[in-house]
């Protein structure tokens, strides 16, 4: 499997929930976004991940030796990868802020309510624009518990619970602070 990596500078261009899914539907108003600069690119199929996050933290420190500016980290989600993230930014003593990315997220949500339909009760609201909305807000441990009372009331049990049992072990993982799923080492 590839390991990817990537470090540039950018002013920081921060966003709320309403700029990512608008409230009841609207349409969010496009806000200019960060524009990169400096890029530096690594990527291996030979070396393993955490060669690469380490490469990645190399590069970004070469970057900034002192740990002034913010350091953000953008992941696809896998518990190893932020475990690898976590541990090489404690071991450099730097703070970083990592964000999981929402589609990785909203995943989870979409087999608990697989589970939910082949169990013949109403989800409650995995998959919607509301329940994303709740989780860009920081409502993770809200969401994964919401998912849990409806398994429960519902008498679910075993391989009828595999989707939501999922969603409410690993959502929890990527829990943080709004405007995004965000974790500190």
């Amino acid at each position: 499997m590839a390991t990817l990596g990537a470090v540039y500078d950018a002013e920081p261009a921060p966003r709320t929930v309403d700029d990512i899914i608008a409230d009841h539907g609207a349409v969010p108003e496009r806000r200019q976004g960060p524009k990169a600069r400096s890029k530096w690119l690594c990527g291996s199929v030979t070396d393993t991940a955490a060669q690469v996050v380490c490469a990645v933290f190399d590069q970004a420190e070469h970057r900034d030796p002192g740990h002034r500016r913010p350091w953000v980290v953008l992941v696809e989600g896998a518990r190893h990868q932020i475990d690898l993230i976590k541990a090489e930014a404690r071991q450099r003593g730097v703070d970083v802020h990592i964000i999981v990315d929402l589609i990785h997220v909203l995943e989870y949500l979409w087999r608990a309510r697989g589970a939910c339909t082949t169990a013949a009760m109403p989800p409650p609201g995995a998959g919607s624009p509301v329940t994303a909305r709740v989780l860009l807000g920081g409502g993770v441990q809200q969401t994964a518990a919401a998912l849990e009372e409806a398994a429960l009331a519902a008498g679910m049990h075993g391989a009828q619970r595999k989707g939501i049992d999922e969603a409410v072990n690993e959502l929890p993982v990527r829990q943080g602070r709004a405007p995004a799923l965000r974790h500190r080492p």
